[in-house]
């Protein structure tokens, strides 16, 4: 052993040098230190050059999968775009020319249902009271049949009404020639019936001469081409769009065997909601706050159904004296938009219960087709629908749709203010429920 310092030989087991005094231990430690120092300096440079050895590694695998996505894009452009995840759905509120054509000649249908329906029940009542009349069984029976065409005319222009209706709901380019074939048969037996019905309204039955009045003759003409307007412009539209109408031309024993089924799908097609799901079956909801209310049972959620489609808080001031006021000053106008607003902010608030509120536009149409009649039963749905929700919301509500209803309907015999309290009760329920909906939401 020698001295680190000096250089002298050391005897053994000595513990500082007999010459410069320096200690052993410490020389050994300092040895030990060096030793350890340098192994580490040795193991970091293999760590380090580990890593880089696996991350020029991983760059390269990274570098040739880059190149084969890019070699795959090549050859199908179709990859990249599939890669990128799909924006949720947005349902469209763009409708084609077929369909604002539709609704415009829907409407006018309508008026003629209501036209032919008045004149069918006086018809109907003029032959009654020509009964009791010494010449009265000749003129009874002209008004009875006057009675029955203006009815079959009636529910003609009906077909042609909900059917055009259904196409501005709902239009899809398969459904072409089933839409087309009720338009052209509706319209035919419309001018075919009140073709017949001014006819004989216009025979004098003493001379047997023919005998219109401008009134009648501009009524038949306008109603002629009211008729051939709607197919003409059914098909020409719908052609325009890519769908062909008369595809596979017309079997007319085939077609009436079809009818039925057809008209049952118009129908449902009119008493569902508009643009209720998305082409994929699945439900795409926005995002919205948690809340702190009490909700029980499903989430709430907005409705992704068209025109109910809303961003913040629910209407929850609705007034049964503002409904009597400012229905009277706007001559029930207003109370058509609270109707609006009912539907609405109910298909909102109670989404997820697996039934759904015909919208307004419905309401409307049928309610003018059917004489207020479909109003009864509308307002009956949204009572029970409301009652059925209010647990969800851990309300209590004791009226349901027959309440609403027997208001509406008995409550006629008082002075109308029954119908009022009806409403009352539809006002203050839709209410409660959208203020849970927002307290839910915190809106």
């Amino acid at each position: 052993m020698f001295c680190h310092n000096c250089g002298n030989e050391l005897p053994e087991g000595a513990k500082f040098c007999a010459s410069c005094g320096t200690a052993v231990e410490t020389a050994a430690e300092e040895v030990v230190t060096e030793e350890v120092v340098a192994e580490e300096v040795k193991t970091e440079a293999v760590t380090s050059e580990a890593q880089t050895t696996e991350e020029n590694t991983t760059q390269e695998r990274a570098a040739e999968e880059n190149v084969a996505q890019e070699n795959a894009t090549q050859e199908n452009p179709w990859t990249a775009t599939q890669a990128q995840p799909q924006p949720a759905y947005q349902p469209t509120t763009n409708r084609s020319n077929l369909q604002w054509f539709s609704i415009v000649i829907a409407v006018l249908f309508a008026f003629q249902v209501l036209g032919n329906i008045f004149v069918g029940l006086r018809s109907f009542f003029g032959g009654i009271a020509s009964l009791f009349r010494w010449y009265g069984i000749h003129w009874a029976i002209i008004e009875f049949v006057t009675a029955v065409l203006s009815i079959g005319a009636a529910l003609a222009a009906l077909l042609v009404a909900a059917t055009l209706f259904s196409v501005f709901q709902n239009w899809k380019q398969e459904k072409a020639k089933k839409c087309f074939t009720l338009v052209l048969g509706g319209s035919v037996l419309f001018a075919l019936l009140f073709l017949v019905r001014t006819i004989i309204s216009g025979v004098n039955y003493y001379s047997f001469s023919m005998y219109l009045t401008d009134g009648e003759l501009g009524k038949l003409i306008w109603c002629l081409i009211l008729a051939g307007g709607a197919t003409v412009g059914f098909y020409l539209l719908a052609k325009n769009e890519g769908a062909d109408p008369a595809a596979g031309g017309y079997a007319v024993a085939e077609e009436l065997k079809a009818a039925p089924a057809s008209v049952k799908e118009v129908l449902d097609t009119v008493m569902s909601s508009s643009n209720k799901a998305n082409p994929s079956g699945e439900t795409n909801i926005p995002n919205q706050p948690t809340g702190t209310g009490n909700l029980q049972g499903a989430t709430p959620a907005y409705n992704n159904g068209g025109n109910n489609q809303m961003n913040g808080a629910l209407k929850t001031d609705r007034s049964i004296w503002l409904y009597i006021l400012l229905g009277i000053c706007t001559c029930g106008i207003y109370g058509l938009y609270l109707m609006y607003t009912m539907e609405r902010d109910i298909n909102i608030a109670c989404q997820g219960d697996g039934d759904e509120t015909p919208s307004f536009w419905v309401y409307l149409v049928l309610s003018i087709v059917t004489c207020s009649i479909y109003h009864y039963y509308y307002v009956y749905k949204m009572g029970n629908r409301l009652q059925r929700n209010a647990a969800r919301y851990g309300l209590s509500m004791q009226e349901n749709g027959t309440s609403v209803l027997m208001w509406c309907l008995f409550g006629l015999f008082l002075c109308g203010i029954g119908s009022f309290v009806g409403i009352n009760i539809l006002l203050e329920n839709t209410n409660a429920i959208c203020r849970e909906y927002n307290a839910y939401n915190n809106l």
